[in-house]
């Protein structure tokens, strides 16, 4: 994912309707977070040669470590997403609100 549009792409191939109207995308493409007018919260990252997602809930868990952060959704199967992004902290405080 290297640009707003293959992110709000792949936000809608995650859950139909899903229109994010703030993204942060990973220094590496690798992944990304992408929020809509609703306040959901979804994280995306790349699978193979294709991007899977997941709506954060309350079961979502958030830290920051030197030069990134690390979502963890709470599903074990999709694991933890590591994210250097600009401005992580705006981030940390949406995920920590769900």
């Amino acid at each position: 994912m290297d640009n707003e549009e293959a992110v709000r792409f792949a936000a809608s191939e995650v859950e139909d309707g899903f229109v994010p109207d703030r993204v942060a995308i990973g220094r590496k493409g690798a992944a990304a977070l992408a929020s809509d007018e609703h306040g959901k919260i979804m994280v995306i990252k790349r699978h193979g040669n294709r991007f899977a997602g997941r709506v954060l809930t309350s079961d979502a868990s958030v830290h920051e470590e030197i030069d990134a952060i690390i979502v963890d959704c709470g599903d074990a199967r999709f694991g933890k997403v590591r994210l250097s992004i600009d401005q992580p902290s705006i981030w940390v405080d949406a995920i920590n609100r769900l």
